[in-house]
């Protein structure tokens, strides 16, 4: 596990000054400051939420993959290096690793948007700030969970919390985890919304064939192998509060940030997966948002793209990890799990099939 801190950057399409944003709601300022690249919120990830360094060498990266017709047929690892290897097909990945856990949250509520509107720092952008349009996103969405916990229950590594998953064998990447937490409405004390994503066929070949071509393939690599304060300053969040009133969008904004900075922030990497955890109540003014957002939460959509950001040309230009979109979502007991009911259901499946639920 590591733990970092995170906060929002700004990024627009001008130069890299300071700036200030702020908006009154009912004669109350919500002030807040940005990042090197324009204007924006340092809470816009809290409140879309609610609402819903280096390179690594070719030859480096090189070995991080094994064939595709290889790990096909057995997920093999290197113990010398740590090897990327996705699911191999979509299909794949859905029929043996995700139908293990109780239905998630109904997809009415949920869906990709895709990169549609995205804007991505281009090849050029560290000499001439110039962005571009984001390209399809590597990975696909695959389900979207919606749990509640007691406020003295934090839902950190929620891959292992489901204990008797088995989401693939070590070394393995099948699974990208987002988990962001926040402050439940009523008698929801606090909701986690988790996002699962695993890569394209496209993006399983790319990895598995060594491309080092794609920035993704180098981003990746590095940000696995990073400590806690380099991750915190690349994974970025792209929000977009797509139907909804004019105070929540100004509220949310479409300045990119970087979560790690202000909220607390944990990764985990397991056996065919990587999580990362926010927990948007770590900062008051994250929580003072979000409690606005929460309560109209069923009139929105909301647009929620990830990714790494590319501080070199060999970066460059980004790539969508994924995306997500929360459609006027419904907080109540059809829509929402209790996190503990759902562990022990998994518990009593696997004793009646001879499992260990401790097996992870």
């Amino acid at each position: 596990e590591e733990a970092v801190s995170s906060a929002s950057e700004g990024e627009g399409e001008g130069d890299d000054t300071a700036s200030e944003d702020s908006f009154e709601d009912a004669g109350t300022d919500f002030t807040s400051e940005v990042g090197s690249e324009g204007g924006g919120s340092d809470v816009s990830a809290a409140a879309a939420t609610a609402g819903a360094a280096g390179t690594v060498a070719n030859s480096d990266v090189a070995a991080l993959h094994v064939s595709f017709e290889e790990r096909s047929s057995s997920q093999r690892t290197d113990a010398s290096s740590e090897h990327i290897v996705p699911s191999s097909s979509w299909d794949n990945l859905q029929n043996c690793v995700l139908p293990a856990l109780p239905p998630g949250l109904s997809n009415r509520y949920w869906g990709s948007p895709g990169a549609a509107g995205l804007r991505v720092r281009g090849h050029t952008y560290l000499r001439d700030k110039r962005k571009v349009p984001a390209q399809a996103p590597l990975f696909d969405l695959m389900r979207v969970d919606l749990f509640s916990t007691p406020a003295s229950d934090m839902a950190f590594h929620i891959a292992r919390r489901l204990r008797t998953i088995e989401w693939g064998a070590p070394g393995t990447l099948n699974t990208v985890i987002v988990n962001m937490m926040i402050p439940g409405p009523g008698a929801y004390e606090r909701l986690a919304m988790v996002a699962y994503f695993s890569p394209t066929e496209k993006t399983a070949r790319m990895l598995s064939e060594g491309d080092t071509s794609h920035p993704f393939t180098s981003l990746l690599a590095t940000f696995l192998a990073a400590e806690p304060e380099v991750k915190n300053g690349v994974f970025k969040m792209i929000p977009k509060i797509s139907e909804g009133s004019w105070l929540t969008k100004k509220a949310v904004g479409e300045t990119p940030v970087i979560i790690g900075r202000k909220l607390e922030t944990v990764y985990h990497r397991g056996p065919g997966y990587l999580e990362i955890d926010v927990d948007v109540s770590s900062d008051p003014i994250a929580r003072r948002i979000t409690g606005m957002c929460i309560g109209v939460v069923s009139t929105l959509v909301v647009d929620l793209a990830f990714l790494f950001e590319g501080h070199s040309e060999d970066e460059l230009p980004e790539a969508l990890l994924g995306t997500v979109s929360i459609r006027h979502l419904l907080v109540n007991a059809d829509t929402v799990r209790p996190l503990a009911e759902v562990e022990a259901r998994l518990r009593t499946n696997a004793a009646r099939s001879g499992g260990s639920a401790d097996s992870q």
